[in-house]
């Protein structure tokens, strides 16, 4: 079975000298459980605990703030680590 290009560039190939071709992937949809997974596998040994960032949730707890759901890489995010 051979593909038709889908324009007149030249054809481009990969480390391995396969053709790369312009072929429509089929949309991969993710639920929030998919998030959940990935965030907990990679904090599990890329963030060590924040002790700082505890703190600061057991405080506003106790001082009745509502909980924001602070992930624990959100510091890294914010910033810029």
């Amino acid at each position: 079975m051979s593909l038709e290009p889908l324009s007149d560039a030249p054809a481009t190939y990969d480390l391995g000298g396969r053709e790369l071709t312009e072929q429509k992937q089929t949309p991969m949809y993710t639920q929030l459980a998919d998030w959940e997974r990935s965030d907990q596998y990679h904090n599990s040994f890329l963030i060590k605990q924040d002790q700082d960032l505890i703190y600061a949730l057991e405080r506003s707890r106790s001082e009745g703030l509502p909980d924001i759901g602070m992930q624990h890489a959100a510091p890294f995010v914010l910033l810029g680590y």
